[in-house]
């Protein structure tokens, strides 16, 4: 009776595999009948993976209008070196999910223009101050957005 009760055991995993594999995008079952794949999750990070260069470049447009239209309450923000760490971490943080997802030219530069940011806030606004006003940093902060989005629509091609 071991047998037998084994053999129907076996036959509601496989039944319930199948039943799996109907509804959801599970692609293969392990050596206990159990799914084993991606189903929303993959979508999810496709998605997210989508909307990552868009969010990128508007976070770049937006700060370079605002240093373009507001240069002085873009200076009095930003001449503080807490807001400039922040920024730093912040393109420090986005440095993952670039290399994650194959955008290693955008890692490196968030690398780049990261660390000085979080590591030396001090000398990265003096540096900053010294080379252009900051309507010029913000012109180069949008064109970077555009030059950004441009390229990426023609990866897609």
């Amino acid at each position: 009776m071991v047998p037998n009760a084994a053999l129907r055991l076996q036959r509601r995993r496989e039944t319930f595999a199948l039943e799996i594999k109907k509804t959801t995008n599970w692609t293969e079952t392990n050596r206990l009948g159990c799914p084993v794949g991606h189903s929303g999750g993959r979508r999810l990070i496709d998605t997210v993976k989508s909307f990552f260069i868009p969010l990128v470049c508007l976070g770049m447009l937006l700060s370079g209008l605002l240093h373009l239209f507001l240069p002085g309450e873009t200076e009095k923000h930003m001449s503080c070196p807490r807001n400039v760490r922040i920024v730093g971490g912040i393109l420090l943080a986005l440095v993952l999910p670039a290399t994650v997802w194959g955008f290693y030219v955008l890692a490196v530069l968030f690398v780049i223009f990261g660390l000085p940011r979080l590591f030396a806030p001090e000398r990265s606004i003096r540096l900053q101050q010294r080379s252009y006003p900051r309507r010029v940093h913000g012109a180069l902060l949008v064109m970077g957005a555009v030059g950004l989005w441009i390229f990426s629509r023609l990866g897609h091609r």
